[in-house]
C-alpha cells in the first residue's frame, strides 16, 4: 500500500463515441482511454467529481454486480458492506463489514460466485482520460497540492490543477513534465 498519484488529461467525448459505447458492458470499454463514473458514485461522492462536471457526458453501461442481499440471506448476516475482494487461484474472498462493524470473509469459488452475479444497466458518465504523469509516495507534493487546492482533495477524486500545482509536480520531477499553461489536467490520488 501507499500513495499513488496520477496526473490525467481529461476531455469530453463526442456524440459518435457515446453512441458507439452506450449500452456496452463497462468491462469492455478500455479504461486506459475512458473514465466511467456511475451516477450512484457521483451522488455519493460529489466532491470527488465536482471539478469535472462540465467534461462528463451521460451514458448507460452494463455492469456485473454482486447480489449482497442474497448473500446476506444465505450467510445469515445483516447490512453487508463490501470492503474489498481478494482473488486467488481457488476463487474470490469478499471481505465485508456487517452492521456491527465486524469483518466477515466469505470465500467463494468461481462457480459459487455465479449464483450471486447479475447484470444491470447503470446510468453513468464518461469522459476521455489519458495518464500524463505518475508519482509514487511523493508526500511533499501531496502536501503542497493540498495547500494550493481550493477545497478538499478526496482519495480517488479528480481535482483540477492550477498552474502553481503543475509547477510543484514539475519541480519534483526535476524537469518540465507538465505544461503550466494546460487547462485540462487533473490530480488523482489513490491510497
Amino acid at each position: 500500500m501507499g500513495l499513488d498519484q496520477y496526473i490525467y488529461r481529461l476531455s469530453k467525448v463526442g456524440k459518435d463515441t457515446i453512441k458507439k459505447l452506450n449500452g456496452m458492458n463497462e468491462d469492455d470499454i478500455d479504461w486506459h482511454d475512458y473514465m466511467i463514473v456511475s451516477k450512484e458514485a457521483m451522488d455519493k461522492y460529489p466532491n470527488s467529481y465536482s471539478d469535472i462536471l462540465d467534461i462528463l457526458r451521460p451514458i448507460q453501461v452494463k455492469n456485473i454486480l454482486v447480489d449482497t442481499e442474497r448473500m446476506e440471506k444465505d450467510y445469515h448476516v445483516d447490512g453487508l458492506y463490501c470492503r474489498g475482494t481478494i482473488m486467488s487461484s481457488k476463487g474470490i474472498v469478499y471481505e465485508y463489514v456487517d452492521g456491527n462493524h465486524e469483518t466477515i470473509s466469505i470465500a467463494l469459488s468461481e462457480e459459487q460466485l455465479k449464483k450471486y452475479l447479475y447484470e444491470k444497466t447503470v446510468d453513468s458518465y464518461i469522459c476521455r482520460r489519458k495518464e500524463v504523469y505518475y508519482m509514487r509516495k511523493e508526500y511533499e507534493v501531496q502536501d503542497s497540492i493540498y495547500e494550493l487546492y481550493d477545497g478538499v482533495i478526496d482519495n480517488c477524486g479528480y481535482h483540477h490543477m492550477t498552474e502553481d500545482m503543475i509547477d510543484v509536480v514539475n519541480e519534483c520531477a526535476g524537469k518540465k513534465v507538465l505544461d503550466p499553461a494546460a487547462t485540462n489536467l487533473f490530480y488523482h490520488e489513490w491510497y
